[in-house]
């Protein structure tokens, strides 16, 4: 819809103009200053089109990140989140398919999960979540998130790939809790090995040493974590099953995400909780 591109470019404009220092993409004005035009097609269904500016810079995908590395992110995402914490735009909730806010409507694609023991780890997953996680958001800070920290969207510098040059694809922006994004961010950091959620916790701190996480969100986040999870196994096997000569793509994340859903088990929340804090010095 035009009014979540609008929502999209309105955000990027007012990072822009208030905390410009933070490397996003910007948006290209036109010969009249406009930041989109509308366009239309052969059958005159009309579009909005922008241009963005370029970023350098390596994927973080294709490093391995270290502890240095997952601190800086955490950071460059808590500056991220400050730069929209007084934005507001009418679209800034509409329906989204990764807002983990929304995660019940799920329930309607476990169906698409082939593998049936999968699928009732991700029902239990989603009834703890309404039982246990959704009655607790209005103790929390709520404000626009970028909701999409995985490593093809952050890129590090080329000649030493030890700082964030920047963070690209705002696709995902939706209102929500703050500390979501925290959660979406460090689900994407389980490494295989020994200590598979360091880099959770680096990250963690990293965010924690700009923005302190209150005792709820500490609370929260392992749980939430889990949840980012479910949305990727559900989603993306929903999408293979839609679109099944696509379906080595889209599945190739659900191996890890199997795998952090058995670290994060219920009963381990409260102990990576407590983890957490206290690798925060909280």
């Amino acid at each position: 819809p035009r009014s979540v591109t609008e929502f999209q470019i309105a955000a990027l404009l007012h990072i822009e103009a208030n905390s410009p220092a933070i490397m996003v993409p910007r948006v290209v004005r036109t010969v009249d200053g406009d930041t989109s035009i509308r366009i239309a097609d052969d059958d005159d269904t009309r579009y909005t089109a922008r241009v963005l500016s370029w970023i350098p810079g390596i994927p973080l995908s294709d490093v391995e990140p270290d502890e240095a590395i997952a601190v800086r992110l955490g950071a460059a995402l808590a500056e991220l989140d400050n730069a929209l914490e007084d934005f507001e735009h009418p679209a800034s909730d509409y329906p989204l398919i990764w807002d983990m806010k929304r995660a019940q409507n799920l329930e309607q694609l476990l169906e698409t999960v082939d593998d049936l023991a999968l699928r009732d780890t991700l029902q239990q997953h989603l009834d703890n979540f309404k039982k246990r996680v959704e009655p607790r958001f209005p103790e929390l800070r709520w404000q626009v998130i970028y909701n999409d920290l995985n490593a093809s969207n952050v890129l590090v510098d080329g000649a030493e790939n030890d700082q964030i040059a920047g963070i690209i694809d705002f696709g995902d922006m939706i209102r929500s809790p703050l500390v979501i994004d925290v959660a979406v961010g460090a689900a994407y950091l389980v490494r295989d090995g020994d200590e598979p959620l360091a880099p959770v916790f680096d990250f963690v701190r990293g965010f924690d040493s700009i923005t302190a996480l209150t005792p709820q969100e500490f609370d929260l986040l392992p749980q939430l974590i889990a949840m980012r999870n479910v949305l990727t196994i559900v989603i993306s096997s929903w999408r293979a099953a839609w679109q099944p000569g696509n379906r080595e793509y889209l599945l190739r994340s659900q191996a890890k995400a199997r795998r952090l859903l058995t670290m994060l088990g219920q009963n381990q929340s409260a102990e990576i909780s407590r983890d957490l804090r206290r690798h925060c010095g909280a």
